[in-house]
């Protein structure tokens, strides 16, 4: 075969395979999280975030939104000495950014934010 018609062919098998497997496997938000930094943080976005009237009121008092405490835990890194990774139940892990520190409580199905400051860069 002349190497035209096996490049003709080639592209007809590699098209073919990209349809099929966007028809089984459709528009799925699939991540690989490599890093413990990263599979944390992916753990954290899936679950749904709790946040007790308390919290509410600190995020009030310091100006911020749960925007801000989203945002966090995209741009930020875990800080593996400060969370308590060793418990049974619910994990504690503390994030941080150049802006925000924030412990959340990682629960099988839920989120807790325990406690929120701002960044003391002095």
């Amino acid at each position: 075969m002349e190497f035209a018609k096996r490049l003709v062919w080639y592209l007809f098998g590699v098209g073919f395979g990209v349809v099929f497997v966007m028809f089984i496997f459709g528009d799925r938000d699939i991540t690989f999280n490599y890093f413990p930094n990263a599979r944390v943080k992916g753990d954290l976005l899936k679950k749904v975030i709790n946040y007790d009237k308390s919290t509410i009121n600190t995020l009030e008092d310091l100006g911020l939104d749960t925007l801000d405490v989203n945002n966090l835990l995209k741009d930020g890194d875990v800080d593996f000495s400060k969370s308590n990774t060793d418990l049974d139940s619910c994990k504690t892990y503390y994030i941080e950014n150049d802006r925000l520190n924030v412990v959340f409580e990682n629960c099988e199905s839920l989120v807790n934010l325990l406690e929120i400051s701002i960044t003391d860069n002095n």
